[in-house]
């Protein structure tokens, strides 16, 4: 899908965004040391996102020399793109295509050679109608993430080293594009009237 400018300014689209942010590294040992973070966007367009806060923190810990131990947590922010929030509605027909639901409907009533497992040009009475919009009610996607893991220095071999990281990432409002054979493929199908 591309981004049709037309569409945007046609709906007076402006949008700013102004950010502030901040980090420190607090040595709270010889060993030892913290990392906080912290980050505020404020958004000014059409869509839902407001005011942002994320944040961060870490430690490093190096128990022995040649040994460092790692781990962070933190949060994140993504406000709905451009696109995903002024993207014009369009509807178009489609007739070649796969309907894993009928397909499974006509396996179960014995039809095991029917066209609905296959991909082809339907009848116009088999068509649906493709639609696209966006749309300024998108929530923004937030989420957290997490890591630790270790740093060996390898002894002996200048330069060597030996690391290994655990990531978790997890995102909640995920702005996904659909395509076709994943809604369909869903049992999400859309179905013409009559």
């Amino acid at each position: 899908m591309a981004f049709h400018e037309s569409c945007a300014l046609a709906m007076g689209v402006n949008g700013q965004l102004h950010s502030f942010g901040t980090e420190f590294r607090v040595p709270v040992l010889d060993t030892l040391t913290w990392t906080i973070s912290g980050r505020l966007d404020k958004y000014h367009d059409a869509g839902s996102a407001d005011i942002a806060r994320t944040w961060g923190t870490g430690l490093e810990w190096r128990p022995l020399d040649g040994l460092l131990l790692r781990g962070s947590y933190g949060t994140n922010f993504k406000a709905p793109d451009m696109q995903a929030i002024y993207l014009c509605g369009s509807t178009s027909p489609v007739g070649d295509y796969i309907d894993p639901l009928q397909c499974i409907n006509a396996i179960k009533q014995g039809q095991n050679n029917n066209t609905w497992c296959n991909l082809v040009q339907r009848p116009t009475s088999q068509y649906y109608t493709l639609y696209t919009n966006g749309s300024r009610l998108l929530l923004p996607q937030t989420g957290h993430s997490w890591a630790y893991g270790f740093v060996w220095q390898v002894p002996g071999m200048q330069g060597l080293s030996l690391s290994a990281d655990y990531w978790h990432m997890g995102v909640d409002n995920a702005i996904q594009y659909l395509d076709q054979n994943t809604v369909l493929s869903a049992g999400r199908s859309i179905r013409r009237p009559g």
